[in-house]
């Protein structure tokens, strides 16, 4: 199959039509061993995340976890937009934004900030396995939206408001988020139609 099919098919235009999935432009965003590199680092990261999370929950203090945290989430954030995988990029720059305030002393570390910056560490997980799982099979994955889990993330900034409301009251702590499934990705599903 051509590119210009991929894209024609992709977006539902001839190819060069203003709706044209932009992750064609970018070979890289389709290519499988930086996806599954991209996945394996992304697990390791996440993984350190979360036993760092570990030392926050005993000591929120702890500035060597906040810094390690932000890094894993820093790196991802980075891969992700270097391969166009705008929905993790966004959430792990919203959960590095917080962190970088943590870092520089301007937002101490609470109960509801460990438990958002957790419920993104299972959601990115769910996202490297869905991408896992389009690799191998084939399959795209159910796309789901994030706006929740960004909403209360950007909730805990004061003074920044949210993209969807969250449903609490002001000084409220947001509700835990739903466990959600990874949106699909573009770029990858066509890769995988080829």
């Amino acid at each position: 199959m051509s590119v210009e099919s991929d894209q024609k098919s992709a977006a539902g235009a001839p190819a060069g039509a203003a709706s044209v999935n932009p992750l064609a432009a970018n070979p890289l965003a389709n290519d499988p061993e930086l996806i599954g590199d991209f996945i394996l680092e992304s697990r390791e990261h996440l993984t350190a995340i979360e036993l760092q999370l570990l030392t926050l929950d005993q000591d929120p203090a702890n500035a060597e976890a906040i810094h390690a945290i932000f890094r894993g989430f820093h790196t991802i954030k980075g891969m992700a937009g270097f391969l166009d995988l705008d929905a993790v990029r966004d959430l792990a720059h919203e959960v590095e934004t917080v962190l970088d305030l943590a870092r520089n002393g301007r937002l101490a570390i609470t109960p509801a900030i460990i438990d958002r910056i957790l419920e993104s560490k299972d959601y990115l997980n769910v996202w490297m396995t869905q991408l896992e799982s389009m690799l191998q099979t084939g399959q795209a994955p159910a796309g789901a939206d994030s706006s929740a889990l960004l909403a209360a993330i950007r909730a805990l900034v004061p003074g920044q408001s949210s993209v969807a409301p969250t449903g609490n009251a002001p000084g409220q702590v947001p509700a835990p988020v739903p466990a959600m499934e990874a949106p699909a990705t573009p770029g990858l599903i066509n890769w995988l139609a080829k």
